[in-house]
């Protein structure tokens, strides 16, 4: 948490490209965004010795427009894309922590195309919903659609049904 900014990220990441140690990176809460997200991407896709990387609360997949945290967002898809793509050739990470981030459901989808190939990745969390994102309930088997948050709290969503209908307070373990 010391707030790097993406500049700061791009000089980790540019010296972590020739790391032999480290195994561990914890680098959540520095701001990175988008530029700092590239630079991370482009670094882990050389790095052979990072096991564990913790990106978290970096504004990775969209930014708060007056940099205080609220709205408007600022969505940035190509941090998301970037950081999937990464994970396509990377073959020592094993846990991966991307929560907080706004991801999105296009940073979902690219994440989910990266798990395919991706044969060294144990543990990835992403948390992190938007309104907009699409999500399947588990017991139905239905897509649903999040249109916003019960009392402004992220880990209470509130859905749109296929037949229009709403469901409030849903907890995100049904999904």
């Amino acid at each position: 948490h010391n707030g790097l900014g993406p500049v700061g990220g791009e000089a980790l990441a540019d010296t972590l490209k020739t790391n032999s140690v480290l195994m561990v990176l914890e680098a959540s809460g520095n701001c990175m965004r988008e530029a700092g997200a590239k630079a991370i991407s482009e670094m882990l896709k050389v790095n052979k010795t990072l096991t564990e990387v913790d990106l978290s609360d970096n504004e990775i997949g969209a930014y708060s427009k007056d940099n205080d945290g609220q709205a408007p967002w600022v969505p940035s898809p190509e941090g998301p894309a970037a950081l999937a793509d990464a994970l396509k050739s990377n073959n020592s990470l094993q846990v991966l922590h991307a929560y907080g981030n706004a991801l999105g459901q296009a940073g979902g989808e690219a994440f989910a195309e990266a798990l395919k190939t991706n044969k060294t990745l144990e543990e990835i969390h992403l948390g992190n919903l938007m309104v907009g994102c699409t999500v399947r309930l588990k017991s139905s088997g239905e897509m649903c659609t999040v249109h916003r948050f019960y009392a402004d709290d992220s880990n209470r969503p509130c859905i749109t049904k296929p037949d229009g209908s709403t469901q409030d307070d849903v907890k995100p373990s049904e999904f």
